[in-house]
């Protein structure tokens, strides 16, 4: 039987939460984009939402519900959920790459399908070529200037940018010293430091990026899970995650005592960091150690992550402030923002989403959904999931 080609592209999404959010992210996507959807929703999501997502043709709904949460193993475990429902839907195939997205990010414009096309896979030596520090309030017209630091060459022709001259000379020598030096991944670097090379795993170079946006070739991902991931203790920490829903699933694997570090805490106890978060280490490592040829043509992650101010008030009227500006002022810096990205795709060509806090979602689907980009060209816009 001849191996199945697949879509060119196809959206993988791992959701969990809110529903209205899960619903105002998937429409936003079906809007924006013609890849088909494979979506994954985190175990005890309401079977209304399900049913609702089987009646539309572009999303195909991932059978099995795994616990997913931010910073577990959980989230690189629901991508390859994802991977094996579109295989055995021959959705993806062996010329197929599939886009990992968040359940937080906004589409706002198309095309993301013709850029997977051109470049492959994306990666950065740097997770801060993906984000956008605007802790300073998102309205303060400050994230606008910041973002011009992050702009890409259009394709091999154009002249590169400061940030792809950095990383492809740092891609090219193997230095991974800034990654190294990160201590929100400290736990990470020294596990890997100390292991001995084998045919999987090697104890440099070591890469951590943003998943959201991120995309692999399928036959690489094949590769990642047999050869790197099955029988590792990685992979068992995964596992473990799913079946006891430990509040600090890696701290088995970081040799992190659990019952002291987690003492007094109420809720999930993120006490191995970001070491814990295995879709923005794994997967961009194996990339780096086994196939760094492919990396000098590779883009970052296609979403724009904006980290903002957390913090809310309420005005007398009840109207939301969000980090000391009212509703409108964040919904014009939002509205600014992408009128600025879609309107020089020269300067930024890879950026197609934005990862929005979930405290601006609400804003920034207003935004998006009173003047949404043209659509892609496809025989029709897709109606939303809800009708």
């Amino acid at each position: 039987m001849a191996p199945s080609r697949g879509e060119p592209v196809v959206l993988s999404y791992a959701l969990y939460g809110n529903a209205k959010s899960q619903e105002c992210m998937l429409n936003n996507a079906l809007q924006f984009t013609v890849a088909p959807l494979v979506v994954h929703l985190s175990y005890g999501t309401d079977r209304g939402f399900r049913k609702t997502l089987l009646r539309h043709p572009r999303v195909l709904l991932n059978n099995h519900s795994l616990h997913v949460q931010r910073l577990t193993p959980g989230v690189l475990s629901a991508h390859l959920s994802n991977l094996d429902a579109c295989e055995a839907a021959g959705i993806c195939g062996d010329d197929s790459h599939l886009v990992l997205c968040a359940g937080n990010q906004m589409w706002i414009r198309p095309g993301i399908e013709a850029w997977v096309r051109e470049r492959s896979v994306s990666f950065c030596s740097d997770k801060n070529c993906a984000d956008l520090p605007c802790e300073d309030g998102l309205a303060s017209g400050r994230c606008l200037a910041r973002a011009r630091s992050l702009s890409w060459p259009v394709d091999d022709a154009a002249p590169a940018t400061p940030l792809a001259t950095s990383m492809r000379a740092v891609t090219a020598s193997g230095n991974d010293s800034a990654i190294a030096a990160d201590p929100w991944i400290e736990m990470f670097v020294k596990r890997m430091r100390a292991r001995a090379p084998n045919d999987a795993w090697r104890s440099a170079p070591l890469a951590f990026d943003t998943h959201e946006g991120s995309f692999y070739p399928v036959p690489l991902l094949r590769e990642f899970r047999s050869r790197a991931l099955a029988g590792s203790d990685f992979k068992r920490a995964m596992d473990g995650f799913q079946s006891k829903h430990s509040r600090c699933p890696c701290c088995d694997l970081y040799g992190v005592d659990a019952t002291k570090v987690c003492q007094g805490t109420r809720g999930d106890c993120y006490a191995t960091g970001g070491s814990c978060a295995f879709e923005e280490l794994l997967l961009p490592t194996y990339l780096w150690q086994r196939h760094p040829r492919l990396l000098q043509r590779a883009s970052p992650p296609a979403v724009l992550r904006i980290w903002a101010k957390k913090s809310f008030a309420m005005t007398r009227t009840g109207a939301a402030v969000v980090g000391g500006a009212s509703s409108a002022k964040v919904q014009d810096a939002i509205r600014e923002l992408v009128g600025t990205l879609r309107g020089d795709a020269a300067t930024w060509p890879h950026i197609f989403a934005l990862k929005i806090p979930h405290m601006l979602c609400g804003h920034a689907s207003l935004v998006l959904y009173e003047s949404p980009a043209p659509p892609p060209p496809s025989p029709g816009r897709p109606p939303s999931i809800f009708g």
